[in-house]
């Protein structure tokens, strides 16, 4: 199996302020979904190795939830 590197520095203020945008758009997909519902989130390693300068999903949370009772996805 491959290993990832990752250069990312936890105490930084980008690691801190990207990770409070991130917390705030989970926060708006729980507020969407069932009570107690599981969230799979994937992509998370989309488009990895295909770009230079791209970050693998740095852009997108796509998963799957429950809604009103029926699994649904955003596209």
């Amino acid at each position: 199996m491959a290993v990832m590197k990752s250069d990312v520095s936890a105490g930084s203020d980008e690691y801190r302020r990207n990770r409070k945008v991130y917390d705030e758009r989970i926060a708006d997909l729980a507020a969407l979904m069932d009570p107690g519902s599981p969230f799979l989130e994937f992509c998370q390693l989309a488009g990895e190795g295909m770009y230079e300068v791209c970050r693998p999903a740095a852009v997108f949370i796509r998963g799957v939830g429950m809604v009103s009772g029926r699994a649904c996805a955003r596209r």
